[in-house]
């Protein structure tokens, strides 16, 4: 449910711009989901017409797309542990729920932002479904069933690819990591290079040794990746059986969670690139831009949604007036064999694209709130 209006403080409420009411709609559209908008007649029951008015250009920007977002499937790529052992552990109450989201909540923004497809599972839909995909994300996720950690041993074993963050949790998984602990827990703000840059995270950090593992990024005292360095990796990534795991000791995607700086979405970034080096689909553009990989019969459909807004939002100013266009984007998408036709949805618009050693080349010159690029294999 979206509502049809919102207010800023103790203002009185208005309502939604049409962009505003499409991008939220875009959102659920591209994730298989229905979606509904709550609008509010005055107390005689009177149906205000303008309210009307807006939303039926957004209705109409949604049965537009109705052909290529309902009754679709998600296509697994990424599975975002969301714990409930964790949650109910870290919690304050039913509705209070303190830090207990902020990890998880980070690390799907983090991982959105760069252009990852991702589904959120709790433990039990992870134990069934994990065989069916290429990655597992654990962000910073405690109090772990053993049965759980024993799963995920034994997926990176039979070549599965797992990231995971966080003192707590890479001490649940200190049999794989290829790694062992240095010194004691470092309760300080401490620095993450990322090329000739740096990004600070406040602790807890575990130092780490490694000794089959290998350094991702390294962990700073200060700000200069070329004279600040610990000698302590805040990545590493170990070759476990056919597959792999990257441990992050410390709490990266609670950092992201709480203040999404640029430099620590690029730290995330080289963390699953370094987890999973070829995605089923990857996306050149900016991190406003969004993907959902979804399927419907013999058709492959990527969902690309823009979160862009004009002017630049903010506490006092939260409504999107209008989507800038985002573009030009470039995608990439690994397809078993040549695909029969391509096209961006909806209006079957052509596009050029290109096939070659398994690979489907796309080039999109301008997105505005929600296309689909659709398949046909």
């Amino acid at each position: 449910m979206a509502w049809s209006f919102l207010r800023v403080g103790d203002n009185p409420w208005t309502t939604k711009t049409v962009d505003h009411l499409c991008q939220e709609c875009a959102v659920v559209m591209a994730n298989g989901g229905s979606v509904f908008i709550y609008d509010v007649p005055q107390r005689s029951g009177h149906v205000i017409g303008w309210h009307q008015d807006i939303l039926a250009q957004v209705a109409a920007f949604c049965r537009r797309r109705k052909a290529v977002s309902q009754h679709t499937e998600s296509v697994p790529q990424v599975a975002l542990l969301h714990s409930q052992s964790h949650y109910y552990a870290s919690n304050q109450g039913l509705y209070a729920m303190g830090s207990a989201l902020t990890p998880v909540t980070g690390a799907l923004f983090g991982l959105l932002e760069n252009h990852w497809h991702v589904d959120v599972l709790n433990e039990d839909a992870l134990l069934r479904r994990l065989e069916e995909y290429p990655a597992v994300v654990v962000a910073e996720q405690t109090h772990l069933p053993t049965k759980l950690v024993q799963a995920l041993e034994r997926y990176v074993q039979e070549g599965g690819h797992l990231v995971v963050s966080g003192a707590e949790t890479c001490q649940a998984f200190r049999r794989i990591l290829g790694a062992k602990k240095r010194g004691n827990l470092r309760e300080e703000t401490l620095f993450v290079g990322v090329g000739d840059e740096s990004v600070p995270v406040t602790g807890p950090w575990q130092p780490l040794r490694p000794e089959e593992a290998g350094e991702v990024l390294p962990l700073l005292s200060d700000q200069e990746p070329e004279r600040d360095g610990l000698g302590l990796p805040a990545a590493i990534s170990n070759r476990v059986g056919k597959g792999t795991v990257v441990a992050v000791p410390g709490p990266v995607f609670a950092a992201y969670g709480r203040a999404r700086y640029p430099r620590l979405r690029a730290v995330i970034g080289r963390i699953m690139k370094a987890a999973l080096s070829k995605p089923l689909v990857e996306l050149s553009g900016p991190p406003s831009v969004q993907l959902s990989l979804r399927r419907k019969g013999n058709r492959l459909l990527v969902h690309l949604y823009n979160l862009g807004a004009e002017p630049t939002l903010s506490p006092t100013a939260h409504m999107v007036e209008s989507v800038p266009a985002a573009g030009p984007l470039k995608l990439s998408l690994q397809c078993p064999s040549e695909p029969k036709q391509v096209s961006l949805q909806p209006g079957k618009q052509s596009l050029g694209w290109s096939y070659k050693n398994g690979k489907l080349q796309v080039a999109i010159s301008s997105l505005h709130i929600h296309e689909v690029l659709v398949v046909e294999l």
